[in-house]
């Protein structure tokens, strides 16, 4: 793994402690029925610790017969992580409409579904139009327990844990059962810490992955060198910074994008309105990052 700038862990927890997805009183999560779009599936992995191998899986439905599409492994938030495996792993489901989501982008037109309109009626126009002439292909969603790894006395082993975990026995899994999952075609991304972690996962095992985003990423502006080098490595890859116009995150979300732009890595940059919350992932921010994805693991590499 190459040696990357790190930020300190009272930095670090500075910048975790700014407004986050918030959390409901009650730890355990209510579970949604997934669109008729998705399958869900829960699995949970034998193991030591240090933290649960536990994760949901979201199968398209509506594929042809011998369809196979890509996988997007998604990290969530610390909110969710403090809470327990179980509020973790539904997060992405749960909370910031990852099926909601997936299942306007299958029947465009798409519509705001806030009073506040974080997705803006412009937006709302032209992602319309496009989803009319190009659907949605469909990706088989990941969604693993994401430990809250600054609480670890070693974070690196802690990630390094969370690599094998998800590149190693989830991918694994994933292959034997889910037929229609092409593991060959692969993204990451998260939200807030999740974003932290998913460039953290990408750093340490880059030629696993076809697209890395992040989402609102809770890193600080030390890191973004380490981030830029290893992306680097792989300039055809595809790279997704977003970010909205009140996130704490919205300058260094900027900085990382251009620092990337400026070494000939094709990043697209995104920051619609909204908060550092639930509700703008499940109106636009979810809405944009599964669309992202969808696309870029469809390009030629």
């Amino acid at each position: 793994m190459m040696d990357t700038p790190r930020i300190s862990r009272r930095s670090l927890a500075t910048l975790l402690a700014a407004p986050l997805l918030p959390r409901r009183a009650s730890a355990a999560p209510k579970h949604l029925v997934p669109p008729s779009d998705l399958r869900l599936m829960d699995w949970i992995f034998p193991g030591e610790k240090p933290f649960v191998k536990r994760a949901t899986i979201l199968v398209p439905t509506h594929l042809l017969e011998g369809q196979k599409v890509p996988c997007v492994i998604l990290f969530h938030g610390l909110g969710e992580a403090k809470e327990g495996h179980e509020s973790g792993a539904y997060a992405w489901l749960d909370r910031y409409g990852l099926g909601s989501c997936y299942a306007r982008l299958r029947r465009p037109p798409v519509s705001s579904i806030l009073r506040r309109k974080d997705l803006t009626d412009a937006r709302a126009v032209e992602l319309s139009e496009e989803l009319q002439q190009k659907p949605l292909g469909g990706l088989v969603l990941l969604c693993p327990f994401t430990p809250n790894v600054w609480s670890f006395r070693d974070i690196s082993g802690a990630l390094s844990s969370l690599v094998e975990f998800v590149t190693g026995d989830l991918l694994e899994r994933v292959s034997r059962e889910i037929p229609v999952a092409d593991t060959g075609r692969l993204g990451v991304d998260g939200c807030s810490l999740g974003g932290f972690v998913a460039l953290e996962v990408f750093s340490r095992k880059p030629a696993v992955f076809s697209s890395v985003g992040v989402v609102q990423p809770a890193i600080g502006h030390r890191q973004i060198e380490g981030y830029v080098e290893a992306i680097r490595k792989r300039p055809w890859l595809p790279v997704h910074v977003e970010s909205s116009t009140s996130d704490p995150y919205l300058q260094v979300s900027k900085n990382l994008h251009t620092a990337l732009r400026k070494v000939g890595v094709a990043s697209e940059f995104l920051a619609p309105p909204g908060l550092h919350d639930q509700p703008f992932l499940r109106d636009v921010g979810t809405l944009e990052m599964l669309l992202w994805h969808d696309r870029a693991l469809r390009l030629p590499k």
